[in-house]
């Protein structure tokens, strides 16, 4: 017994998508063989005059802004020249400025050195006993010492003469006294005076009187 093979079935095929965009009753219309140019288009005064004003008013507005702008640069440039100017001379008073910075450092070191040293001369001074006048007053030459020594005298002479007139005053001396002792403290004084004028003469100290 034979077996004889059974033929398999095909499988469905499947159906052709439907065109949704193609609709079966367009016809195709061949393409034209000739292009044809379209049509001018036609003018349009009231566009052109619109154009025409805007052109116009476009060109005042142009020429306004660049006459502004050419009037605004003189003063612009005088007041560039006038800022380099001022700068410059900002410049020069922060150099002078500097430099009298530098000479007041300077002269400040100088003053605190010289009032350190004073304040070591004044405590070496302090330690020290004080020298009595005659000591320290010393005459450069033999004539000065004279003038000082008959300077001291005259004073002294004019001293005297005050007690004694403070004398008479509290009744203490008589006025014969006072005239005797007057008179001759009075010709000590003149003649300590003139030799106090020879001297001061001698060593150019006043000038010599002239007549006329």
């Amino acid at each position: 017994m034979s077996h004889q093979q059974t033929p398999q079935p095909q499988p469905p095929r499947p159906k052709p998508q439907e065109d949704l965009l193609t609709s079966p009753f367009e016809n195709t219309l061949p393409a034209p063989t000739v292009e044809v140019a379209p049509p001018p288009i036609p003018p349009n005064p009231h566009k052109d005059a619109l154009l025409q004003a805007l052109s116009q008013t476009l060109t005042q507005q142009t020429r306004s802004i660049h006459a502004s702008n050419m009037s605004a640069i003189p003063p612009l440039r005088a007041q560039q020249a006038a800022l380099n100017e001022t700068s410059n001379s900002i410049n020069r008073e922060m150099s002078q400025l500097s430099d009298l910075q530098a000479l007041l450092d300077s002269n400040e070191k100088i003053l605190r050195q010289a009032m350190h040293d004073a304040d070591k001369v004044l405590d070496d001074a302090k330690q020290r006993d004080v020298p009595a006048v005659e000591d320290v007053l010393v005459a450069p030459t033999v004539v000065a010492r004279q003038l000082y020594e008959t300077v001291v005298e005259e004073r002294a002479l004019e001293e005297c003469r005050t007690v004694i007139g403070k004398a008479l005053d509290k009744g203490r001396i008589g006025g014969d006294v006072w005239a005797k002792q007057t008179r001759s403290l009075a010709r000590e004084e003149f003649l300590k005076k003139a030799l106090i004028k020879k001297i001061s003469r001698g060593m150019g100290l006043v000038e010599e009187e002239r007549w006329d």
